[in-house]
């Protein structure tokens, strides 16, 4: 269980990104940015972009870690700069460079056919379908019967795909991926042995990150690094990502505080 609000922790915070080189991996959707019915409709707030602009140029490594494809995090966050290690660890973008990992791609026009069914399997309003190189996400969260249409899919994919795709649950989401053994946990070990992190932060919000929060604690247990974990907790917040965290903050906005802080005290 984390030991409480990382705003009361600050000086252990700041300790860490001083312990150089040190390292953000940041979480978007419910990290960055409020979570939303439709996708399409993610913004982040200006004090995010100018922080996270701010901040790569001090620290050796800020990076978002996201379920987004790369280049839409990027669009999102409108900050060229930053690494994205995207789509659930299956892309990467690094110096504006985007690669899909080789092991994605033989899965990318099946899981594309796969997504086409699913399409015509649930033609019903609020369903949002996102599609992404070797994966693909549903949204339901406005369903008229969002946990019906949830386990209609699961049933579904199933029959379908059987063990030849990987599921992730998230909050009013499913997302399939290709079935390859890569993960945002993956990303945040591949990225901090490159960057040769002493340190680093990790913050996100729900089980998509606790590969992230697993990745950072083993790192750490092996002496390669230092590591925190911070879990952005609200209403929808599955609890096992509180307990996999150090310390916790109270939704976006706490975070955009806390990143504003750490920005300042950088300096």
């Amino acid at each position: 269980m984390a030991a409480g609000s990382l705003l009361d922790h600050l000086d252990t915070l700041l300790s860490f990104v001083r312990h150089e080189p040190s390292g953000l991996f940041l979480d978007l959707d419910g990290t960055l940015a409020e979570i939303v019915p439709r996708p399409d409709d993610t913004a982040v707030r200006p004090v995010v972009t100018r922080t996270l602009r701010a901040l790569q140029r001090r620290l050796a490594l800020v990076a978002v870690v996201t379920g987004r494809p790369a280049l839409q995090a990027r669009d999102i966050l409108g900050v060229e700069e930053l690494v994205y290690a995207g789509n659930h660890g299956l892309e990467l973008m690094e110096e504006r460079r985007l690669e899909v990992a080789e092991e994605a791609r033989p899965h990318v026009e099946g899981i594309s056919r796969l997504l086409g069914r699913v399409r015509a399997a649930f033609p019903e309003e609020g369903i949002v379908f996102e599609e992404k190189a070797g994966s693909f996400a549903v949204h339901y969260r406005l369903a008229a019967d969002p946990k019906g249409v949830r386990d209609g899919l699961l049933r579904f994919i199933g029959k379908e795909a059987g063990e030849g795709v990987k599921l992730i649950m998230g909050k009013e989401v499913t997302n399939v991926l290709a079935p390859v053994e890569l993960n945002k946990g993956t990303a945040l070990t591949y990225l901090s042995r490159k960057h040769h992190l002493a340190a680093a932060v990790v913050m996100g919000d729900d089980v998509t990150d606790l590969d992230a929060f697993r990745a950072s604690r083993e790192l750490q247990e092996a002496g390669e690094m230092r590591s925190l974990r911070i879990a952005v907790v609200d209403g929808e917040s599955p609890p096992e990502v509180e307990a996999a965290a150090d310390y916790t903050l109270a939704g976006v906005a706490a975070v955009e505080r806390v990143l504003a802080w750490l920005e300042e005290r950088t300096r």
